[in-house]
Order: C-alpha cells, then structure tokens, then sequence
C-alpha cells in the first residue's frame, strides 16, 4: 500500500541549481508525490524554471509569495500540503534516485514518525558523513544524554529539516510550524526540538539519500548578524514548550548541550566574518549571557553536569569556559575561542 509523499521545496535566488533539484524530485522511482513549491519572492529567473517543470509534469503545486524566509515558505507548504507523509528538500540541494522510496518503506514497516537518513556533502567532490545506526531508536536510546548529543550537536544529522520523512499526523497533531529566521536562528533545529518532545518513534537509514550542496552563496556560508540574539530567542521558545509540558528536568541537558552549540557558533561566525574579532566575539558572549537560560546552564556545566556526553577530549575545557563565563570573564573567554580556531 502506498502513500501519497508531500515535498516541499523553498525557492529564493536559486537559478543556477534549481534545474538538478527538481529533476531529483520528478525522476524519483516513489511516484506518488505531490511536489509544493514555493517561490519565496526570488528576483532570479526562477519562477520561470518553476512555471516549465509545472506544465510537464502535474504533480508540482507552485505557489508564489513575497520574500517572508524560509521557514515562513516551508510553512506555506505546509497549509496545503496533502501527503500522509511530509519530506522537505532545499532547492539548491538534490535526492538520490529511490531516497523516497527508502524511507517511505522504512516508515510503513516501523510505523515511524520521523524517517531520518544519512546524507552526502558535496563542496567540490561528493563525500559521504559518517555512518549512522540503522533501526529504530527505543525510548531509553532517546533519553540517553550521549544520543542527544549526537543526534543534536555533533555530528547533528537530527536537526536539519532535509533528508527526512515526516509522517503527516504526527506533524499536525504536534501543532508544529517554522519560526522566521527574523526572530531566531536555527529554525530546522527548533522544529525538530519541538517535534522531539512530542516522544516520536524515530527510525534512522544509514544510507545516504540527500545530497547537501555546500554552496558559498548559502545562510550557513555568509556572516549571520543578531546571532547571539537569535539564539536566546530560540532557547526562550523552547524552554516556555518544555515548561508548559512539565518537562523541563528530563531535558536539561539537551538545553545545555544547544547553549553550548550557540556559544561555540556565535563566536565562529565572528571569526570567520567580522573585521574586529575580539570585540564583536565578546560582544556575542554579553549579549547571551543576559539569558537566564544560558546561565543557568553554563553553572550546571562548570559543575560538571551533562558534560559525560562529550567526550573525553572536550570536558576540561568545556567546564572551564563554562566557568569562566558564569564569573563574566568574557576577555578571557574571547581570547581562548581565538587560539582555539587558529589552530584548528
């Protein structure tokens, strides 16, 4: 028995790679597919490759709307979407021919929520990420601060949106919707932070299936202002969730391990991009240290709290910057971060 597979594609300024993603989606050997694409007010020639994949092939719904960000296009998808079944696709990324098909015949045997599959990177030659375990993930798996960190943080292959299958019910029960990346940054992670404490079964496929196009044009490879910002306004959305559903103990250390992420990207992004390093660094630091959510869990990590999930070569150091920033020694910190990435 098949099911009808919803795949909604963002579009903003994407010309050049359009063209492969969506041959990607309309040769998939799952044919049962509705294909929502959504035209995010691009001021490329887009719409007009959009408007000839739609008049050869009826299964593309196209939409067209002013420039509102990506999660607000993914969620425009999302209204009319059809499918028992949701996967999202970035336009200047592509599929694997039978991608589909693996998850949709990994969901229908499991009964999963979520379908998450292993991908490949291709930044000038293709490679694959590291292996991931197949098989569905049991609840005590789940609860393990080791899994979180992994899923979460590092190598993170949990957080994207992309190179997942979504059961629809699942989605709509949870009352799930993308945040603006105006308002925070992060809005795959914060989706799928929210789905997570709705207690999905999760199902992952070491195969990789979506390819990511590490493309230098894209979010992830320019400088991203108000991040520290952004971030506490992540933190703040996720928290008020886990405090309406009494829930805030059992993920104390997922909150920990998120403001340890947003500390460590914040401050790469300034040295990656910003003329005055220290200052704009340390600048970062004050602005999500006003959190009270990322102090109170830097203190439980300069305590040694959730830190066993690290790993052996990052728990000295992680407690002392913890510390370091619990006493406002943001200097100090700042100056660590900069030799850190000198010698990466």
């Amino acid at each position: 028995m098949r099911g009808l597979v919803s795949v909604i594609i963002p579009v903003y300024n994407v010309e050049q790679y359009l063209r492969r993603c969506l041959d990607s989606v309309i040769t998939q050997t799952y044919p049962d597919l509705e294909i929502i694409i959504i035209n995010d007010g691009s001021p490329d020639q887009s719409q007009l490759i959009i408007d000839e994949y739609a008049g050869r092939d009826d299964r593309i719904r196209p939409l067209q709307q002013e420039n509102r960000t990506l999660g607000m296009a993914r969620n425009a998808g999302l209204e009319i979407a059809q499918g028992e079944y949701l996967t999202f696709v970035d336009s200047d990324d592509y599929l694997e021919p039978d991608a589909i098909a693996i998850m949709v015949d990994q969901a229908r045997r499991s009964g999963a929520d979520i379908v998450v599959a292993n991908n490949k990177k291709l930044d000038g030659v293709l490679r694959d990420e590291r292996p991931i375990t197949d098989g569905s993930l049991t609840p005590a798996q789940t609860r393990s601060g080791a899994w979180r960190f992994q899923y979460f943080i590092a190598p993170a292959y949990g957080i994207t949106a992309w190179g997942k299958l979504y059961r629809h019910d699942f989605v709509r029960a949870a009352g799930v919707k993308f945040e603006s990346n105006h308002t925070i940054s992060g809005e795959d992670i914060l989706f799928n932070l929210l789905l997570f404490t709705h207690d999905p079964h999760i199902v992952q496929v070491n195969r990789c299936l979506y390819v990511y196009c590490m493309n230098s044009g894209s979010i992830t490879h320019s400088h991203r202002p108000r991040l520290s910002q952004r971030y506490n306004n992540l933190l703040d959305i996720y928290y008020r969730q886990l405090a309406a559903a009494d829930r805030l103990d059992e993920f104390r250390d997922l909150l920990a391990f998120l403001v340890l992420r947003f500390v460590s990207t914040c401050c790469h992004n300034e040295y990656l991009f910003a003329q005055d390093r220290y200052g704009t660094i340390k600048e970062q630091l004050a602005q999500l240290m006003q959190s009270p959510i990322v102090r109170d869990s830097l203190a439980e990590v300069a305590r040694g709290h959730h830190v066993e999930a690290l790993g052996n070569g990052n728990k000295a150091y992680t407690r002392l910057q913890a510390a370091l920033l619990g006493h406002g020694q943001l200097g100090l910190v700042t100056r660590l971060r900069m030799l850190r990435y000198r010698f990466m």
